[in-house]
């Protein structure tokens, strides 16, 4: 058998302790309880070497409180026990022992009334006795070993005591092979007041006990304690200034129970945490000129003392689209009636010289970190509508071939797989999600990576990655989603982004997997597919990049029929700008303005050309939507 160990932590402070109480978050239960009298022996939370229980025992003379840890039985044993004791006995006796299986004693420690401590062989005999007393209130570590020997005068016994976690002993005693520790296998290891003739008070802390070796075990590491796990809930989208915000965590514990539970606010406009010491805490909305993203973060301890790693959260709290000039600073409003409905709750406004302008500080629309969702595959459904920004589409309970995995050094992504042989979106991923807010200017950026493990990355000729689109409200075509799929509109514009390879387009020169933008607008005619916005920059499979677009909508000529080139599109690739059209016309219509997250991720192109011939994954992380 190997190691077993006892901490206490898994008690209920004042308990009677039994061998069904005693594992749990406490380890490895005990074997066996013997008790003789009226000894007292609970969980106690009064003193402990290590977390935060231990076991009190306390009994007057015909008592005795005895704890058995078994093992398969062997040849040698060892045994390390704290113990802290309340008041110093007067009378010698016995507090540890290892024994065999004809449940006879193969070597004891005990304290006598000098109160120091002794070593005593399998016959009784005093071996050994320490040179300094103990003193009252202090933990010690006393650990033995035995080894059996083939007759009662070749056994070893060894026997070292430590101030606490200390590596250097206070004291210490070798025999070598020469004592009597019996012939008899050892099975078991016992602490507790073990001698009926004399009054014991003490605290006992952190038992081992392993019958697979005859060297001290050391300090308790307390590797045997999983810690707990803690979990925020998903990101809190679009909330109104000045309403309350609850905020529920959920928590676990494998091996124990947890004890205690901590909110706290990580960044954003300061705010006040009611039931910040539970899995439920509540705060009022900010109410601020440009909106605010808050991010709280929620951890748990167990019994054992160990701490879960930190879950955060964000929660997206909208501008005040009420607000006044007072003493020449803009303020704003609770009161909704100030403005007398002139601001619209879907744009965003500020006040000037008494008239409402469009605003011109960034604004982040969607902040989507992936770190606030638990490690899943595949991703839930619920957790990709609120990474979307509340996306209220979708059906099932998950999203097929996306999942949620942490990545060393980044925290967690999201994870999109492809099948060998397939493309187009039904064999990715297609999610059209409407913005909080309708903007005529917006910049989208991610980090992505083409996965190249456990294969290199197939490019194939290439796919889409996420962009942004607009869509005309209320159109009398019926437009729902930016187009795509060869299918234009006046209605509407997109514009993704691709990868592309010098196969994709026969006749065209570009380079090796190279990053583009993919634009329909309403100046193409019905059946052609997108344009593409050549950069002459390559992606490297297994590398993150930061991939960027920004776009301005253009002005309009003639309502319904042209617009202005003046439109602006530009690129990045990891900070470098690598793509710029100040001539584009995206919309024909005024109000057809930026309205959608296009979370587009597939292979194609329209014929298998475009499929990679194995399975790949390309992840995404930190993806930032913001205006103007």
């Amino acid at each position: 058998m190997a190691l077993k160990q006892n901490t206490a932590e898994g008690g209920s402070v004042g308990v009677t302790v039994t061998t069904g109480n005693s594992g749990a978050g406490s380890g490895d239960a005990f074997g066996q309880i013997t008790i003789a009298g009226a000894p007292t022996y609970i969980f106690s939370d009064t003193t402990a070497s290590h977390g935060a229980l231990s076991y009190s025992v306390s009994g007057a003379s015909g008592d005795t409180a005895r704890f058995y840890m078994y093992n398969g039985g062997g040849s040698n044993a060892t045994l390390r026990c704290y113990i802290n004791l309340s008041s110093l006995p007067s009378v010698s006796q016995q507090l540890f022992a290892l024994q065999n299986s004809s449940f006879s004693f193969v070597a004891v420690v005990a304290i006598n009334a000098a109160n120091k401590l002794i070593v005593q062989d399998a016959g009784g005999t005093t071996l050994y006795t320490a040179t300094t007393a103990l003193s009252q209130g202090v933990w010690y570590r006393v650990e033995m070993q035995a080894v059996v020997g083939a007759t009662t005068s070749t056994g070893s016994l060894d026997f070292q005591y430590y101030t606490g976690d200390s590596t250097t002993a206070e004291d210490s005693y070798a025999s070598g092979a020469t004592v009597n520790t019996g012939t008899v296998s050892i099975i078991r290891g016992v602490f507790g007041k073990m001698t009926s003739s004399a009054t014991l008070d003490a605290y006992f802390d952190s038992f081992g006990y392993d019958d697979t070796t005859a060297s001290p075990l050391g300090p308790y590491s307390g590797a045997s304690n999983d810690a707990p796990t803690a979990y925020a809930g998903t990101n809190q989208m679009g909330i109104e200034p000045f309403k309350v915000v609850t905020l529920t965590g959920t928590d676990s514990d494998t091996d124990g129970t947890v004890v205690s539970r901590q909110w706290q606010q990580l960044s954003g406009t300061s705010v006040v945490l009611s039931g910040a010491t539970t899995d439920t805490c509540s705060f009022i909305a900010p109410g601020t000129l440009l909106g605010d993203t808050l991010t709280f973060g929620y951890t748990v301890t167990d019994n054992q003392g160990a701490n879960s790693a930190e879950s955060t959260v964000q929660c997206v709290v909208l501008p005040v689209t009420e607000r006044a000039v007072m003493s020449g600073v803009e303020t704003p409003l609770q009161t909704k009636s100030i403005m007398s409905g002139a601001a619209e709750s879907n744009t965003i406004w500020t006040v000037q010289g008494g008239a409402l302008v469009r605003r011109s500080a960034t604004v982040t629309i969607l902040h989507t970190t992936f770190d606030s969702f638990a490690v899943s595959s595949p991703m839930s459904i619920t957790d990709m509508r609120a990474a979307m920004g509340n996306w209220t589409g979708g059906s099932g309970a998950t999203v097929v071939n996306t999942s949620i995995l942490a990545v060393a050094g980044r925290g967690n992504v999201v994870r999109q797989h492809f099948l060998a042989g397939e493309f187009g979106g039904t064999y990715g991923i297609v999610i059209n999600a409407p913005l909080q807010y309708a903007v005529d200017e917006a910049t989208i950026s991610y980090d992505v990576r083409f996965v190249n493990t456990p294969t290199a990355f197939d490019w194939g000729w290439g796919g889409k990655l996420p962009g942004l689109g607009g869509v005309l409200p209320d159109n009398p075509g019926g437009l729902q989603n930016p187009p795509t799929g060869g299918s234009p509109s006046p209605y509407g514009w997109s514009g993704r982004g691709m990868w592309i390879t010098p196969g994709s387009y026969p006749g065209s020169s570009n380079s090796p997997n190279e990053w583009v933008g993919y634009i329909y607008d309403p100046t193409q005619t019905a059946g052609n597919y997108g344009q593409n916005r050549q950069t002459d920059t390559s992606f490297t499979a297994g590398q993150w990049h930061t991939v960027t677009q920004y776009y301005k909508m253009n002005t309009i000529n003639a309502e319904g029929s042209s617009g202005n080139s003046d439109g602006i599109h530009r690129m990045w690739l990891d900070g470098n700008l690598v793509y710029e059209n100040t001539a584009q016309v995206f919309r024909i219509y005024e109000a057809a303005n930026i309205t959608h997250l296009m979370w587009h991720m597939f292979y194609g192109g329209a014929t298998s050309d475009w499929a990679p011939a194995v399975d790949t994954d390309i992840d995404i992380d930190n993806l930032l939507i913001t205006t103007p």
